[in-house]
């Protein structure tokens, strides 16, 4: 288990939270600055081999998500590119919360409430990919606004159609070119 404790570094410093892991060892149960560790050598050689195994799947999972895109220009003189991608991304949910006003005390009339019932809309929107949002800009679009009930923990796609081009077409465009 990882936890930070608060750690003075010096006389007029304030404490800085240092990361400490507890291990279980023959000896007992031992705590270890994670900032005073340079490596790690695992001597139970079949523990070794399974963590080998599983570091060596994910580093294959993130290489299969990884594509190689190759961009090439035609022409002379420097120009300014813009290279831009869209990412298959969950359908964006909606909720919506009604605030009720507090009813001050002593008053049973609801014409003498303490404000105005207030409803919020909420877009719901996940990132599922593997890296912080940065630098993101968003915009979301309510083509049909109605009303619906859907669960908002599970991410929901929607099935894109495959455009793929005539070959007759591609063939013209190449005959052109040559």
């Amino acid at each position: 288990m990882v936890a930070s404790r608060a750690e003075s570094t010096g006389n007029l410093q304030a404490p800085i939270n240092i990361p400490y892991v507890d291990v279980v060892t023959d000896t007992g149960i031992r705590s270890v600055n994670l900032t005073k560790i340079s490596a790690v050598e695992l001597l139970d050689t079949a523990l070794n081999a399974e963590l080998q195994k599983a570091l060596s799947a994910l580093a294959e999972h993130h290489a299969d998500r990884s594509k190689m895109v190759e961009v090439s220009f035609s022409g002379e003189g420097a120009r300014q590119a813009v290279i831009a991608y869209v990412h298959e991304m969950p359908v964006w949910k909606t909720s919506y919360r009604l605030i009720l006003p507090e009813q001050p005390e002593g008053r049973k009339d609801p014409k003498e409430q303490g404000g105005q019932p207030t409803i919020q809309g909420w877009a719901i929107v996940e990132n599922t990919t593997d890296e912080d949002w940065e630098n993101v800009k968003l915009s979301l679009v309510a083509g049909r606004p109605v009303s619906f009930q859907m669960d908002l923990y599970e991410p929901l796609y929607l099935a894109r159609p495959e455009v793929k081009p005539e070959l007759s077409a591609l063939v013209e465009a190449d005959l052109k070119h040559a």
